[in-house]
């Protein structure tokens, strides 16, 4: 059912009823008449979301709250439907307990809409099997768990919690503040993960860009092909594994390790910490320009020097067809084959 205000919109009546499973709480049910919405707008505080799929044309909501807890509006503005979770500004410790067994579930066609709006302030929010242009992911202090999701642009940013990113088809730009992120079995042509304080985890990613940045914390990635790679380490440490394609990184304070896997163009630089580079021996086929000042350069490789003082050191490994350009600050350089 909807009403018609004097402005256009439709506001969605929803069904209430009491809830069988949880004593106190309520179900405020409704349904949306239509496989194609281009534009879905949900926004919630404290209240969870998880959206799902099924194989009929319309969208099903539903809400699970209790009296004097959180409320949802359901509008419609022309091409666009505007999910709302309201909570009463002032709550008692027994009404924080109860929000978290609240919780928006929508269940919708795969390719329902091309534009998602998700924000959710501490809530968590699941999402999985959608089809869309953009997806855009705003949170607080809640987690994102993004699954199988084939998309043009997934955007999502988060302050103190985390995002798990596991499936996704498209490009990603994903910031946190204070939490961590971690990308597995990516596919899309850009990949840019940003973190302040916390760490980034990626494992099983191809793409054909992908900037890493982080301000204080750590980089482990394990499994990345791509055509350009740029990482940037302020105060932390970079375990890169199974590497293939160029990469420019640095890390102004902290230790970076790097593992290729095929061809690898590198250019990298260390300030206050070591550096490590294990090149594969059935493929190694680099020219290597070491660059330090106060540290030494430790290596196992049959490098052709071509070039040998304190400070600088180039060679050659077969026909050395990839450049490898190598600088520390007062750390060492370790240049190794990959066992």
């Amino acid at each position: 059912m909807k009403q018609s205000n004097q402005q256009g919109n439709e506001t969605i009546i929803l069904e209430r009823s009491l809830s069988e499973s949880r004593k106190g709480f309520f179900v405020l049910t409704g349904r949306i008449a239509s496989d194609s919405i281009p534009h879905i707008s949900v926004s919630t505080t404290f209240v969870d979301v998880k959206i799902t799929i099924h194989n009929h044309p319309w969208m099903d909501i539903r809400m699970t709250s209790f009296s004097g807890g959180p409320e949802l509006s359901a509008t419609r503005h022309g091409d666009r439907v505007e999910l709302n979770v309201e909570t009463p500004s002032k709550r008692s410790v027994f009404q924080h307990k109860k929000e978290a067994q609240c919780q928006l579930e929508l269940t919708v066609p795969p390719d329902i809409s091309e534009h998602w709006e998700i924000a959710c302030g501490s809530g968590k929010v699941i999402c999985r099997d959608l089809l869309a242009h953009t997806i855009t992911c705003k949170g607080g202090s809640g987690d994102y768990y993004c699954d199988a999701l084939r998309v043009q642009h997934l955007h999502a940013a988060v302050q103190s919690g985390s995002m798990q990113l596991k499936h996704i088809y498209g490009a990603i730009t994903g910031k946190v503040s204070s939490g961590d992120v971690n990308v597995v079995a990516y596919r899309g042509d850009h990949l840019y993960l940003k973190a302040t304080s916390g760490e980034i985890y990626i494992e099983d990613a191809i793409a054909e860009k992908s900037v890493l940045e982080v301000t204080s914390g750590d980089i482990e990635v394990k499994g990345l092909t791509v055509d350009n790679a740029v990482l940037a380490i302020t105060s932390g440490d970079a375990r890169i594994s199974d590497f293939s394609g160029s990469l420019h990184g640095s890390a102004t304070s902290g230790d970076l390790r790097i593992v290729s896997k095929g061809d690898a163009a590198l250019n990298l630089e260390v300030g206050s910490g070591d550096l490590t580079v294990a090149l594969d021996r059935d493929t190694a086929d680099a020219t290597i320009e070491v660059s330090k000042r106060s540290g030494q350069l430790i290596t196992n490789l049959p490098l052709k020097i071509t070039a040998n003082n304190s400070h600088h050191i180039h060679g050659i490994v077969g026909e050395g067809k990839n450049p490898v350009q190598l600088r520390t600050g007062s750390g060492d350089i370790v240049l190794n084959w990959k066992r």
